[in-house]
C-alpha cells in the first residue's frame, strides 16, 4: 500500500470521490434514468478496482503506516461503493432520448454563459462546448435521438459514450440548481461545497478523458487538494460522499 499523504494517494480518492458524485447526480435527475442504467454499474466497478490497485486490497488495521483517520477514509469510501445504489436503478426502455438529449444540451448550453469570476467557472465554460459537440455527432450517430439502440457492439459503444455526455449535462443541471440556491441564500440551500464549481469541474474533466476525443481544455485547474479536503472532512464527522454529505 503506498503513503496515504501523497499527493497521487490523494489525486486517486479524489477521483472516487468525483465519480461517486457524479453517479449521485446520474440518480437524481430523472431524465438521466437510463444513463444511470448503463453508467453507474461500470463507474462503481472501475472506482473500486482503482482504489484496489492502487491502496491493495486489504486497509491495514495497526497503527503504523497510515494512521487511524487514513484507515476510516479508505473504509468509509469502499463502504460507499459497496453500497451499489445501481442495484436499484430501473432499466427503463430508451423510449425518450430525443427528450434526454433536448434537457442534457439545455443544461451545457447554460454551462457555457455561467460565470462568478473563478478559474474554474472559466474552465467549465470551455469545456461544454466539447461536451456539446460530442452530443451532437452522437446524436446524429443515433438518427436524432429516435428509433431503438442496435445492441452490436458498434452501437453499444456508441450509447456508452452518450451515456457520459448524458450524466455531464446531470451533473451540471445539478451544480447549476445549487449555486442558484446559494446566490438566492436560501435557508435550506445545499452546502457551499455543491455550490462550489470545483467539484463539477473534476467531474468533467473526467468525464472527457473517458470519452477520449479531445484533449482537454487548457489550462486544467486543479481539483484534487479541494476534493481531498471534502473526503477527509466527511469522514472526520462521519458523513458520506453523496451530494449533501448525508451523515452515515
Amino acid at each position: 500500500m503506498r503513503p496515504l499523504g501523497s499527493r497521487s494517494a490523494h489525486r486517486t480518492l479524489a477521483g472516487v470521490f468525483l465519480d461517486l458524485l457524479c453517479c449521485h447526480c446520474l440518480l437524481r435527475v430523472p431524465w438521466s434514468a437510463t444513463a444511470a442504467s448503463r453508467l453507474v454499474p461500470e463507474v462503481l466497478r472501475q472506482s473500486a478496482e482503482e482504489l484496489g490497485l492502487y491502496f491493495g486490497p486489504h486497509v491495514p488495521d495497526g497503527p503504523e503506516g497510515h494512521g487511524a483517520a487514513g484507515r476510516q477514509q479508505l473504509r468509509s469510501i469502499r463502504t460507499e461503493l459497496a453500497r451499489r445504489p445501481s442495484e436499484d436503478i430501473p432499466c427503463p426502455p430508451d423510449r425518450n432520448r430525443l427528450g434526454t438529449a433536448r434537457a442534457a444540451r439545455a443544461a451545457l448550453v447554460r454551462l457555457c454563459s455561467a460565470a462568478d469570476g473563478t478559474p474554474h467557472t472559466a474552465w467549465l465554460r470551455s469545456a461544454a462546448p466539447l461536451l456539446l459537440n460530442e452530443l451532437a455527432s452522437l446524436e446524429l450517430e443515433f438518427g436524432g435521438g429516435l428509433g431503438p439502440i442496435p445492441y452490436h457492439r458498434p452501437a453499444t459503444a456508441l450509447a456508452e459514450r452518450r451515456a457520459l455526455v448524458v450524466a455531464a449535462g446531470a451533473c451540471t443541471e445539478t451544480w447549476l440548481a445549487a449555486s442558484a440556491e446559494a446566490s438566492a441564500a436560501r435557508t435550506d440551500a445545499p452546502s457551499a461545497f455543491l455550490a462550489d464549481p470545483v467539484w463539477l469541474t473534476g467531474v468533467l474533466q473526467r468525464t472527457v478523458v473517458r470519452l477520449g476525443t479531445t484533449p482537454l481544455p487548457g489550462p486544467v485547474p486543479d481539483v484534487a487538494a479541494t476534493a481531498t479536503a471534502e473526503v477527509l472532512e466527511r469522514c472526520a464527522q462521519g458523513r458520506r460522499f453523496d451530494l449533501y454529505g448525508t451523515p452515515l
